[in-house]
């Protein structure tokens, strides 16, 4: 969708701005649901995460049997009441569809598998992409935020590179937007508006 309407969007320079902020704030939180992941990952044997993750991609938080069941129960019946009628299930319709993992398990499970060796770098990961989307290089002063910034670096690349495949992201959209922010409605102060806890990275550091 976002790479169908993005074309229309190029000729409206406040559309587009609107429409990078909103990739932008969708980073920050795949990051910090990712770091979700990795803790509820963490309590589980290294040997049982795949299997338990794309688990739960397929069937979230409910038991895989009554799922299942419930499924099985539900096109029986619509099965039956067709049958009643004169009518058969179109073909298209596979049973085993629905039980499959989405299409992206296997890579998104190498990414957690990734924030989970590189832990130190994961936890910066949500700063840097705030940073880097909402801020820019506009951190003269700010020493350690810059620092934290850069930490994550390879594994903010890595999300973005998976958002791209798995949603056909267009790559243009997931470039930062601070510029385009102040350029267009002025400065921030000092402070950027973005997707963190209370929708603020508040620049205020003693050294």
């Amino acid at each position: 969708m976002l790479g169908v309407s993005h074309s229309a969007m190029q000729s409206d320079e406040q559309k587009n701005i609107c429409c990078r902020y909103c990739i932008s704030a969708l980073l920050v939180r795949a990051a910090q649901f990712s770091l979700a992941i990795c803790r509820d990952l963490a309590a589980v044997p290294p040997s049982d995460r795949k299997s338990y993750l794309v688990q739960k991609l397929t069937f979230g938080d409910q038991d895989p049997e009554h799922v299942s069941s419930v499924i099985r129960a539900t096109v029986a019946w619509v099965d039956k009441t067709l049958a009643q009628r004169g009518g058969t299930l179109p073909s298209q319709i596979e049973l085993g569809r629905l039980f499959e993992a989405p299409p992206y398990a296997d890579e998104f499970v190498g990414l957690v598998q990734r924030l989970l060796e590189k832990a130190d770098e994961a936890l910066c990961l949500p700063v840097t992409l705030e940073v880097t989307q909402f801020r820019g290089s506009q951190l003269e002063g700010f020493p350690r935020l810059a620092a934290a910034a850069q930490k994550g670096d390879e594994l903010a690349a890595l999300l973005k590179g998976f958002l791209v495949r798995t949603l056909s992201m267009p790559v243009e959209l997931l470039g930062g937007v601070g510029q385009g922010l102040a350029a267009t409605y002025g400065a921030n102060g000092g402070t950027t508006q973005g997707a963190g806890q209370g929708g603020q990275l508040k620049l205020n550091e003693s050294g």
